[in-house]
């Protein structure tokens, strides 16, 4: 945190500027995390289609 030592105050044009970065690097991982789950969702649907009747002797060790 931007600070000034002998004031103990805090510089808030540092401030604001983490801030834009901190949201920068949230909304990458907002966009990472929701890809990542796109494509889970894909190879669980790809894995149901190939496995089919072999998943229910499966989901017993399935969590």
């Amino acid at each position: 945190m931007p600070y000034i030592t002998k004031r103990g105050v805090a510089v808030l044009a540092g401030l604001k500027e983490l801030e834009v970065k901190r949201k920068e690097r949230s909304q990458v991982m907002y966009e990472r995390k929701k890809q990542l789950n796109k494509l889970r969702t894909k190879a669980e649907k790809v894995t149901e289609e190939k496995l089919g009747s072999q998943l229910n002797g499966l989901a017993p060790v399935m969590y």
